[in-house]
Order: C-alpha cells, then sequence, then structure tokens
C-alpha cells in the first residue's frame, strides 16, 4: 500500500507494514500504530504520534514536521533528516524512561525529552539513543538538543553504541599547551597520557558517574572541584599511580540512597584541600606523603604513608605507625572527637602537595 498524500484535519490512526512511501502533510496529528515504510516526509505543522507499543521505522525520514513518541513506543531511524523528534518520559521503576529510539544518520535534526509533567527534562548525562553503529565522531554535529530554560547547551556524545546528552564544557583540562573541554571524567582522563605533564582538571558543574578510574600516564594529576560534587553510583577505589591532589569538592558514594566505601590509594605524593568525604568508611592508604587540611567528614583511616600532614578539624579514627619509624606520628594532633589537628606549616609533605 503506497500512501502518498493525507491532506485532513482530523486525528488519523495509520496501521500496516507493507507501505512504501508517505508523504505526510496533514497540519495536524497522526496517530501511528505500526509504520515499517521505505521513505516519510512529514510536511511542517504535521505531527506523527507515537503511543504504547508503536513502532515506526522508515529507512529514511526528512521534512520539517515532528515525530512525537511516549509510552513504549519504539522508533528506528536508519537515515533522518531535518525533523524535530519528541521523546516523552513515562514513571517506570527505575525512574523516567524515554522511548526507545535508534538512530542511523542524522542531519540537522532536533531532539527534545519532556519529563512527564510535560515540561522539557534537564537529560545532562543520560542515554538519549542508541547508534546502529559506531560513531566515528567526537559528537553528533547533526542533533541539536532542547535544554530547559537556563541550562547548559547539551550536545550528543557517542560512547560505542550508547549517545549521552552532555555538555561539552563541564571539564577543563589545563596543560601548558593550554586547556581543553571535555564532557565526562571517562574522556578527560583519557586525554591524560603523558608521564612527563603536569594536568589540572577543573569542575564547571556537579558530576555524577556510575564510576570513577584515575589515569595512569601523568607525572602529577590535580581535580579542582571548585565546591562541585563527583558523586558516584556505588563503592569509590580511586588508585592515584602519580602525584595527586583532590581539592574544593564534595565526594560522594552512594548506592539506592545508601552510603557507600570510599578508598583512596596513593602511589607517590597524595594531597585533599577542602575535601567533604561522603561516604559510609573512608580509607586513605599509600606509600609516600600526604597532606590533608581544611576537609570535613569522618576519616575511618590514613595508613601507609612516609609521612603525614593534617590541618583543620576533622574526625580521624586511626592513623598507623609511618615508614619512617614514626618520626612526624608525635608532631601530629589528631581526634576521634573531632578536635582541630595540627601540624608544622610548612612540612616537606604539604610543601611538595602545593607544588603539584
Amino acid at each position: 500500500m503506497n500512501i502518498l498524500k493525507l491532506n485532513t484535519n482530523s486525528t488519523l490512526t495509520l496501521s500496516g507494514n507493507k507501505t512504501n512511501n508517505f508523504l505526510l502533510n496533514t497540519g495536524t496529528t497522526l496517530n501511528i500504530v505500526n509504520v515499517n515504510a521505505t521513505n516519510v516526509n512529514i510536511g511542517e505543522g504535521t505531527t506523527v504520534k507515537l503511543g504504547a507499543k508503536s513502532k515506526f521505522t522508515p529507512a529514511e525520514l526528512t521534512g520539517s514536521g515532528t515525530v512525537e513518541a511516549s509510552d513504549t513506543a519504539a522508533l528506528t531511524l536508519p537515515s533522518v533528516k531535518q525533523t524535530g523528534i519528541i521523546l516523552n518520559e513515562y514513571a517506570a521503576k527505575s525512574g523516567a524512561v524515554m522511548p526507545k529510539l535508534i538512530i542511523g544518520n542524522a542531519e540537522g535534526i532536533t531532539l527534545t525529552v519532556k519529563a512527564p509533567n510535560g515540561e522539557i527534562a534537564d537529560i545532562n548525562g543520560k542515554q538519549i539513543f542508541t547508534l546502529q553503529k559506531d560513531s566515528p565522531y567526537v559528537y553528533l554535529k547533526g542533533v541539536t538538543i532542547t535544554n530547559p530554560s537556563g541550562a547548559n547547551t547539551l550536545s550528543a556524545v557517542p560512547y560505542k553504541k550508547i549517545v549521552r546528552a552532555e555538555w561539552l564544557g563541564a571539564l577543563t583540562l589545563v596543560t601548558d599547551k593550554g586547556n581543553e573541554y571535555f564532557p565526562l571524567f571517562e574522556k578527560a582522563f583519557a586525554a591524560v597520557n603523558d608521564l612527563s605533564v603536569h594536568y589540572i582538571i577543573e569542575m564547571n558543574c556537579d558530576m555524577s558517574v556510575s564510576k570513577l578510574v584515575l589515569p595512569a600516564k601523568a607525572y602529577s594529576l590535580v581535580i579542582m572541584g571548585n565546591e562541585h560534587t563527583i558523586a558516584v553510583d556505588g563503592a569509590i577505589a580511586l588508585n592515584a599511580k602519580c602525584k595527586f591532589m583532590l581539592s574544593d569538592v564534595v565526594l560522594k558514594a552512594e548506592k539506592g540512597g545508601k552510603t557507600q566505601n570510599i578508598t583512596i590509594t596513593g602511589q607517590d605524593i597524595t594531597a585533599f584541600f577542602n575535601v567533604k568525604f561522603t561516604g559510609a568508611a573512608v580509607n586513605i592508604k599509600g606509600k609516600d606523603d600526604v597532606a590533608v587540611a581544611d576537609c570535613t567528614g569522618t576519616i575511618t583511616s590514613i595508613t601507609g604513608f612516609s609521612e603525614a600532614d593534617i590541618e583543620g578539624t576533622l574526625t580521624i579514627a586511626k592513623i598507623s605507625p609511618f615508614q619512617r619509624s614514626g618520626l612526624h606520628r608525635r608532631q601530629i594532633s589528631y581526634s576521634r572527637r573531632g578536635r582541630p589537628l595540627r601540624q608544622r606549616p610548612n612540612s616537606p609533605a604539604k610543601r611538595a602537595a602545593l607544588s603539584l
């Protein structure tokens, strides 16, 4: 069946899986049940609407109209050009869920995601669709994402076949060669790859990640939180293989509303300045020196370091003897009840940390 053109002000329901070509130009809404077409062109002002269990799989979709999907609808678009796509989130056990969208090539499309209340959803960091094949591009220039008023501009960023909506300026990677901008730690860490380079990563917004794995190839790495939060979905296990400093950040490990453990291992000089630790147990261990200043929260243990410099008001349950015969242990005053902790203001460990 070939439906070339529909001109009507009525709301229609189309079904069938043997159609070839659609020219949809009604100026109103078309409710689609199942269409498996070769080519579909949607005229301006026309909306193709899909509800629960609807399927829309044209080989090529063009036109200045709109496709709107709700509930468990599924869209498969091998080629889509100059068309608006609206995905209406719906409530599920795991939270707000989008209809399924698969895209091959995208040129000049506008993607809008609406929350269950009908407002434009904040989808920063969320998966928005999957690709039919891996994209070779850093991000998809052919996709424009509608953002809530006042929000950062989001881009479609592929991770193999998964595409997420992300702000490309979320992180700034600073080296002596200049600045680079990345949407996620995963992308920024991939650019940290030279054992002779000092790297600084500045956070420009709060970050929520499923895991956090530090890069191995750097002379030093500093993460400047700028008072933002790193929220990890689960336990945190950081292994710093170079000189490492974490500063001005909230580090939170949580899953299902319950705090999880935080473990940080330093292979070289390790420093924490103005860090708020939020974890069930926070264990910091290492081999070289450690500096901890103006941090908040409870640290379960600091063990294994040669020298420790601790300043500010902080609760530390355990500090083990240091490797160098405990020389500096007697110069540290610590308390299980959070009394002020004092240490030499310009010790070798702190000087080294501040030079990162």
